[in-house]
């Protein structure tokens, strides 16, 4: 009888091992009950401990001519993980899972961000894996390896926009690849809260193909993320929103519960996205790390890329705890009230925050045209709005109180935060939608199906500001 460790996507056929699989035990009967026990001390512990974490299969073969039946068990560092022969998994530390929609005018970028990521590879430690979907071929599914992302699956023509999609890979991840931490990457174009363009329904996720209209609204990707805790028994640990103008409030709140930590942009990314080889190295180096310091690291590599990417790149990066986002959304919902209160009997008030406040506050590039314009962009900084007012005397101390008390709550939840470039110095990591007429006209109906609306007076804000903007 042999054990053999095997990597999971080989062809078990005969005698026929993959090249790259260790032999860990071989005994002479392939009858009744066999322990293997490794230590710390033997060779087999060192080779489990070198091999691809879970990439790889124990595979117990009762006879030469081919795989066996039977119970296996192991345990490795302190963790025990069971399974029925021929396959017991093996764990790490993390997981990363890169969903690539880039059947779109992404598409050509999805081969370099997988080279970056096979610039570093997987290790015991640390899976690296993805599905990508391109515009001129068909979607498929890797194993990231140093040096050579290699394809395990093709899939065929697939809708990366649909929530069955997203959620099928995610239980194949947890499958394959279990760890203690999975980091879960959104790969597409994105447009915030709301539709981009000619359509009412493109948010996330973008796929052209063969539908040149199909998107992730939030209430699906909720739907998506649910499912997927629903599996994984948890919320995923952390997600990471490779694509524009994600960063913001009603975001956030809409997957609360679903995930613990979210990464993402206030602004528009440049079309290079992550820099997978530089954050994936940082992992790599101490996979012990934790969801929150994860989180840090990517906002943290990501503007350490853009600093020397080009001086007037405009990029902003942050990191969001999501467990506070009901403090959010209560301290937001008190703000609008209180603006409410205001501007109903004080239109000197109003026209002093139209033409003061809104001529400071931050605002980001939400037609993705590359300038950021204050006066077509409807995306601002929701800690700089609050800071503005909290420091401006000419407001009642109900407004500046409340104002403070959710600059303070943003302080907590916003763990990390960085941008580059003058045009985004007051980005602080959440934006909200503070639309002029038109936009507003556009998009107030979507904004009122979104679980931020249900929780928050500020729809009933901007039925107030926005036509009067």
């Amino acid at each position: 009888m042999q054990i053999y460790l095997v990597p999971f996507y080989a062809s078990l056929n005969g005698t026929e091992f993959p090249s790259d699989s260790v032999l860990l035990s071989e005994v002479t009967t392939s009858q009744g009950n066999y322990t293997l026990e490794i230590t710390p001390d033997d060779t087999a512990y060192q080779q489990l401990k070198e091999a691809l974490g879970g990439a790889y299969y124990l595979v117990l073969r009762a006879s030469p001519s081919g795989v066996g039946e039977g119970d296996l068990a192991t345990s490795l560092d302190n963790d025990t993980f069971t399974g029925t022969s021929p396959y017991l998994k093996l764990k790490s530390r993390w997981t990363v899972m890169v969903y690539m929609g880039g059947d779109n005018s992404l598409g050509t970028y999805v081969d370099s961000d997988l080279s970056e990521m096979a610039s570093v590879g997987s290790s015991p430690e640390v899976n690296v894996v993805a599905q990508a979907d391109t515009y001129y071929g068909p979607a498929k599914r890797y194993f990231v390896e140093s040096g050579e992302a290699v394809e395990l699956e093709d899939l065929g023509e697939v809708d990366m926009s649909r929530v069955d999609t997203l959620v099928n890979f995610a239980r194949w991840v947890f499958e394959h690849f279990p760890a203690d931490h999975y980091l879960l990457v959104l790969w597409n174009h994105g447009g915030g809260f709301k539709a981009r363009g000619y359509s009412v329904t493109r948010n996330l996720l973008w796929d052209d193909n063969p539908d040149y209209d199909s998107s992730m609204s939030l209430p699906r990707l909720a739907d998506a993320l649910s499912q997927i805790r629903d599996f994984l028994g948890r919320p995923i640990d952390l997600v990471g929103m490779d694509a524009c103008l994600m960063a913001m409030a009603e975001v956030a709140y809409e997957i609360r519960g679903l995930a613990s930590y979210m990464v993402g942009s206030e602004n528009f990314e440049w079309v290079v996205g992550w820099p997978y080889d530089h954050i994936l190295q940082a992992l790599s180096e101490n996979a012990t790390m934790g969801s929150s310091e994860l989180a840090r690291v990517i906002v943290g590599r990501f503007i350490n890329y853009y600093l020397n990417y080009s001086s007037s790149s405009l990029a902003t990066q942050s990191a969001i705890d999501l467990s506070l986002m009901d403090i959010i959304a209560n301290a937001t919902d008190v703000l609008a009230r209180e603006l409410l209160s205001v501007f109903s009997s004080n239109a000197t008030l109003f026209d002093h925050f139209r033409n003061q406040i809104l001529a400071q506050v931050q605002y980001f590039d939400d037609n993705n045209d590359t300038f950021i314009d204050r006066t077509i962009d409807n995306y601002v900084d929701l800690y700089h709005l609050a800071q503005l007012l909290a420091n401006d005397p000419g407001f009642p101390s109900s407004v500046r109180d409340a104002a403070s008390q959710l600059m303070s709550i943003l302080d907590s939840a916003i763990i990390a935060n960085a941008n580059t470039g003058d045009g985004v110095k007051d980005a602080h990591g959440l934006s909200i939608w503070l639309p002029h007429a038109p936009d507003y006209t556009s998009y107030i109906s979507l904004y009122r199906a979104l679980a931020w609306s249900n929780a928050t007076a500020w729809d009933d804000l901007l039925d107030t500001i926005s036509p009067n903007l």
